[in-house]
């Protein structure tokens, strides 16, 4: 049975084989398709190296869009499998499915093959060329919604790396010099996973569980994420360990002038976050290791570097990933409360604290101070709380991390209780591997060109995000120029 929006293969007045659609009308010109298509070309900027084209039809487009533009990718979108197999009938198409630059997708698979292949920092600006005789035979309201939310998702990624990608390419390299000079973490010391992990976040929910916290203490495995350390610091609860993962200056004021003994707190640093905290920290005499994110220059680390997730963004995931990998069955998380209650952004105990007090007078107090940092994104009303499109985005990264191990979890109260039956992956040694600085850039040196752009990408879109007309040649120049510095 044939369930292809196609049903027929003829000839075009020059001789070309055309699909035609169930309803007697073609995917291309009857009269010359060629031409058409040669006419779709010229309208093309060559300055472009990424294309969608929606329909493939009779595949004489994609043949010259290749022929055009040889360098550049091209997803082609078809409306189901089928589709691609009816037209597999045409010579032209299994020619052209042997092409490693062309991605054959459908409406179902677009938005993964975009978020899989779409790499603004690598391609630039993406081309879409619609074929309207192929739109007005499929669901384009379905295809236009899932396009978009992959856009949408690549720009918010592309936009974060553009801001960060110089700052992160930075603290990699300096973390890595700081590293050897860490201090190493005692091999005898074990962690008893019957304790409940207890996750704590900066959310102001935590203000009302601090005396729970010292009363319960000895019960609790405290994962502190880094504002929420000096939260408890601040309350003379002493966390086990302290994770970060901002590569932001303002970090630092998490960890500065404590009234506690650092020595007793192991600290986990994502390698892109600020080398600042893990000097001062060295300082006091603090235990440090590390962990890598996605960067993919953390990649080409020959060591055993562990990765923790961060879903979306948010540190609260880390700490709670690496509760699961540390084999907790018990685990709570306090203080993620992905929004604002009470008005209050934060829970009290955090460097804002201090900093907005100094800040403070008449005109300004303290108060209004909180509030512009409360407003400075449009605000949603969410149940019993005040929250954004971005907080909501974090607490579904969560959830969907939670769900996707299996776990069983409760939200109650601003706390989420979770039960982990999965296996036990990760010692905290493993955050303490031997590393040689010299290996790593020796292994940098050598890297061939298609190697060295996949693992400075954040940084190239840092470049791009400033000057998008320049030549590859040009942004790698830069990017080799920076990396010498650095290293």
């Amino acid at each position: 049975m044939n369930n292809s929006i196609y049903s027929n293969i003829k000839e075009s007045k020059t001789g070309d084989l055309l699909p035609f659609f169930t309803d007697g009308k073609s995917m291309d010109s009857f009269y010359n398709p060629v031409k058409e298509a040669e006419s779709i070309i010229l309208q093309l900027e060559k300055s472009y190296n990424f294309f969608i084209i929606t329909g493939l039809g009779s595949g004489i487009l994609l043949k010259n869009l290749l022929q055009s533009f040889p360098e550049s990718k091209i997803i082609v979108i078809e409306n189901s499998q089928a589709d691609y197999d009816y037209l597999k009938q045409l010579p032209l198409i299994n020619t052209l499915y042997n092409n490693k630059n062309v991605i054959f997708s459908t409406i179902s698979s677009i938005k993964e093959d975009l978020q899989n292949n779409y790499i603004p920092a690598l391609y630039g600006e993406l081309k879409i060329i619609q074929r309207q005789s192929w739109i007005s035979h499929i669901n384009f309201e379905e295809l236009n919604l899932k396009v978009s939310e992959a856009l949408n998702i690549i720009s918010n990624d592309f936009a974060t790396q553009s801001f960060f990608g110089k700052l992160w390419q930075y603290n990699i390299i300096k973390n890595l010099k700081l590293y050897k000079n860490c201090n190493k973490i005692d091999n005898k010391i074990q962690i008893d996973i019957n304790k409940t992990a207890l996750v704590v976040a900066a959310g102001p929910s935590v203000d009302s569980k601090i005396d729970l916290i010292k009363k319960q203490r000895n019960n609790y495995f405290i994962i502190a994420t880094d504002t929420a350390f000096s939260i408890l610091s601040n309350n003379n609860i002493q966390s086990d360990i302290a994770i970060s993962i901002d590569g932001q200056n303002v970090s630092y004021n998490h960890f500065n002038n404590l009234k506690q003994n650092y020595s007793n707190t192991i600290f986990l640093f994502d390698f892109c976050a600020n080398p600042n905290c893990v000097s001062y920290l060295q300082k006091k005499n603090a235990t440090i290791g590390f962990f890598k994110s996605m960067h993919p220059l953390l990649n080409f680390i020959q060591n055993d570097f562990k990765i923790l997730s961060s879903g979306s963004g948010t540190i609260t995931m880390s700490a709670l990933d690496l509760a699961v990998q540390l084999g907790f069955k018990n685990i709570e998380i306090l203080g993620a409360d992905f929004g604002y209650i009470n008005g209050k952004s934060y829970a009290k105990g955090t460097y804002l604290d201090t900093l907005y007090q100094k800040s403070a007078n008449k005109i300004e107090p303290s108060e209004l101070i909180f509030d512009k940092l409360l407003f400075r994104t449009n605000l949603i009303k969410n149940e019993s709380k005040v929250t954004t499109k971005l907080l909501l985005n974090y607490q579904q990264s969560l959830e969907n991390y939670v769900k996707s191990y299996g776990l069983e979890f409760k939200n109650e109260n601003y706390s989420y209780k979770i039960t982990n039956n999965s296996k036990k992956s990760l010692t905290i040694n493993d955050f303490f591997t031997d590393f040689k600085y010299d290996d790593f850039i020796c292994k940098l040196k050598s890297l061939n060109k298609e190697q060295l752009v996949v693992a400075l990408l954040p940084y190239i879109a840092f470049l791009r995000g400033k000057n998008s007309k320049l030549s590859w040649e040009e942004y790698l120049k830069k990017e080799n120029k920076n990396l010498l510095r650095l290293i």
